[in-house]
């Protein structure tokens, strides 16, 4: 059955008409750079322009609107198809589609009418006629980055990925940057950061490279609503601000949200508010290995991906997480002899409930396949992932991590969180299933599977020689 699209086909008018390409906008001063810096001012300012340009600006700033008038700019400069990324499908079609700015201006209503060939609604596609002295005329889509493989094949040539920090980390280097490389086409990558993740790392990457990468960060206090017809008052005026923080809103979200702070958490994470609360407190910090007590590991078992390992010490009543281990597609063999290679005395393996399920080895449950070659070897009973979580919870005030033996399994706690339920518009439901949650998984394993209680043998270990030691706690020397 062939597919329904709801296409419109745009009656064109007769004789010349003169149009302002971006239509129905003026840059405010807080644009005008990185107008300057886009490949459309190549001709007039050519030591400033880029193909790589991110915009780190605050909520309400004018972000999707900057982007779009930015790409009309190239539309009119060069043929071609152009995309505008959001995280969804949904919300490509509710901001752009039929979203409109705060005058009331439908984004769509950007795309001048004489240059309007068709629309295609189900598609978000616009497609327009010929700018002069062009062969062909350019098309622009809307599109969610949800459905990451749908982006495979095509051959964009400008694309502005919005809401960057919502999106999942692969997207750039995996799908688009491979075709603007081969191209040619530009990247604007705009966004309100989401704590340190993937679009903090690329920030940092361009502010290094100011010969590839035009970069830009901007808060509350430097933007204005100053473009021509405007009153040229604050974007977000220090008062509202005020308003939020006795209204009971967050510092961290509100430093996050109009103060571009990395340092905030992610709204929707599960521990990103007590990653906050450690580093304030001083927790996360230098743990070195102390040897006059054992070490605990508890685990996720990754079958097709990432197996992740936290290494603690329980020193009075702190949990000292000293190490973390993530690596993929190895047997249980491997990731033994990666414990072994570690200096520490190990006397507790805490492993997810599935480890009685046969199959990350060739004859044994992984369960099976530890317990002969370690000592200590316990599997958490089945719970639910709530009931997992609220316990982590309960028992995070007394985690110690150190920051560096530790950094990849803190930013996954950092970044492990639910999804977004449109009908509740909140974060609710299960978590999402990232790169973030095999650490969070593990150090919920541990807990469920008491990391909390005194590892075995600590008397006893102490008595004997380190040689001894070492001999007695060998993972290969066990039958």
């Amino acid at each position: 059955m062939a597919r329904r699209v709801k296409t419109d086909a745009m009656v064109q008018p007769q004789g010349p008409v003169t149009i302002d390409i971006p239509h129905l906008w003026n840059p405010r001063s807080y644009q005008l750079e990185v107008m300057r810096a886009m490949p459309a001012n190549a001709g007039t300012t050519p030591h400033l322009t880029r193909k790589l340009l991110m915009l780190k600006w605050h909520r309400r700033a004018g972000k999707d609107l900057t982007g779009l008038a930015m790409t009309l700019r190239e539309m009119a400069t060069r043929p071609g198809l152009y995309w505008h990324l959001l995280p969804t499908f949904r919300q490509a079609k509710s901001i752009l589609w039929d979203g409109s700015d705060r005058k009331g201006i439908a984004f769509m209503d950007r795309f001048p009418k004489e240059l309007i060939k068709t629309k295609n609604e189900t598609e978000l596609l616009v497609e327009l006629n010929p700018f002069p002295g062009q062969p062909s005329g350019s098309r622009w889509q809307a599109r969610g980055t949800d459905d990451i493989n749908s982006l495979r094949g095509a051959n964009p040539i400008g694309v502005v990925l919005s809401e960057f920090s919502e999106m999942q980390e692969n997207i750039w280097p995996e799908i688009i940057q491979p075709i603007l490389v081969e191209n040619g086409g530009w990247a604007l990558f705009i966004f309100t950061p989401k704590g340190k993740n993937h679009s903090y790392k690329l920030f940092q990457v361009a502010k290094q490279h100011p010969e590839t990468w035009f970069s830009q960060a901007l808060t509350v206090d430097d933007t204005r609503r100053d473009a021509k017809g405007e009153e040229g008052n604050p974007c977000v005026p220090p008062e509202e601000i005020e308003q939020m923080r006795q209204q009971g809103v967050a510092e961290e979200i509100i430093q996050q949200e109009y103060y571009v702070s990395d340092d905030g958490f992610l709204r929707g994470t599960i521990f990103g508010d007590l990653i906050t609360s450690a580093r304030k407190d001083g927790r996360i910090t230098r743990v070195p290995y102390n040897t006059s007590y054992p070490v605990g590991t508890c685990w996720d078992i990754g079958r097709t991906d990432s197996t992740a390992i936290w290494f603690y010490q329980r020193i009075g009543q702190q949990i000292c997480f000293i190490d973390y281990l993530e690596d993929s597609r190895k047997g249980a063999d491997e990731y033994a002899k990666k414990l072994r290679e570690k200096p520490y005395i190990i006397t507790k393996l805490i492993l997810p409930h599935d480890a009685r399920v046969k199959g990350f080895t060739a004859s044994h449950s992984t369960e099976e396949y530890f317990q002969r070659v370690f000592r200590g070897v316990t599997v958490a009973e089945r719970t639910s992932v709530q009931s997992g979580v609220d316990m982590t919870r309960r028992m995070f005030s007394r985690f110690v991590f150190d920051e560096s033996k530790c950094g990849r399994g803190i930013e996954c706690l950092e970044n492990y969180r639910r999804k977004w339920d449109e009908e509740k518009h909140d974060y609710s439901g299960e978590p999402i299933h990232s790169e973030f949650s095999h650490g969070a998984d593990a150090m919920r394993t541990g807990v469920v599977g008491g990391l909390d209680t005194p590892l075995d043998w600590q008397n006893d270990l102490l008595k004997r020689n380190p040689q001894q030691a070492e001999t007695e706690f060998s993972v290969f020397g066990v039958n």
